[in-house]
């Protein structure tokens, strides 16, 4: 059999698995939605959620991967995982469900105004930005990323940084944050592997650390990239430069 022959069969019978999935999906969440939610229907949906996630990129649709994984992101960072059926996880589910229903994966442009309309049901983004945030510790990972979202940025966060290479590739977000210690590569190498490829090298990465300003590595960094320090007002200093970054796009496309 052709390769190219074997990959669509692949294809296909991930569509047929994950449309069973996501029916799956559905039932563990509205039975946690109408009943009381459980332990064990929330470990099932996020293995279910999980699995889904896994085998998206692998089989030709990186949107599904993305998608679950903001999914698995939100929920993980409740700080009452008991009632996790909360309404606005319908509208993932519904998205993961009409990218399996077509067959086909949505285009950047496209399926980042999908996010963005999730993240902000029904408010005019004050602020057209869309942002990656890539983190190893999750306690902070979670807090930038609600805080962004509460100034208006649509947030892709991930702790690992090789998966937010495939994300930033896949949405082409206008601007990367990235912590300084990362797992399995270290930030100053992922915002070097950025600056390398042509298809990253024109977005503006700003880096997140607790180092001093005369670390090595930090005076290694091009003075294009801006650096943050880590602290109780780390959300506030990273939204009023990524408002300078939106505010410096706008007035370049007028």
């Amino acid at each position: 059999m052709d390769p190219s022959e074997i990959l669509d069969r692949l294809n296909g019978e991930f569509l047929e698995e994950s449309t069973e999935r996501i029916e799956l999906l559905w039932r563990l969440y509205l039975e946690a939605q109408q009943r009381t939610p459980t332990s064990e229907g929330l470990r099932s949906f996020c293995r279910e959620l999980h699995t889904m996630k896994g085998q998206g990129a692998t089989f030709g649709y990186p949107s599904i991967t993305l998608v679950a994984h903001q999914l698995e992101d939100k929920i993980n960072a409740l700080a009452e995982r008991e009632n996790w059926a909360k309404a606005e996880f319908e509208h993932y589910l519904k998205l993961i469900a009409e990218i399996i229903d077509s067959q086909r994966e949505p285009e950047p442009g496209e399926l980042r105004a999908k996010l963005k309309a999730l993240a902000n049901p029904g408010q005019t983004l004050r602020l057209d930005l869309t942002v990656a945030w890539i983190c190893g510790a999750r306690v902070i990972r979670h807090k930038v990323r609600r805080e962004l979202e509460a100034f208006g940025f649509q947030v892709v966060s991930t702790h690992d940084p090789f998966e937010g290479l495939r994300f930033i590739c896949k949405l082409k977000p206008e601007a990367v944050i990235c912590s300084a210690t990362t797992d399995g590569l270290s930030g100053f190498d992922f915002i070097r592997a950025l600056s390398a490829m042509s298809e990253t090298s024109d977005i503006p990465v700003i880096l997140v650390t607790s180092f001093d300003p005369g670390h090595a590595e930090i005076k290694k960094l091009s003075d294009t990239v801006p650096v943050v320090r880590l602290g109780p007002t780390i959300g506030d200093e990273l939204a009023s430069a990524l408002t300078s970054l939106e505010l410096a796009r706008a007035g370049s496309q007028s």
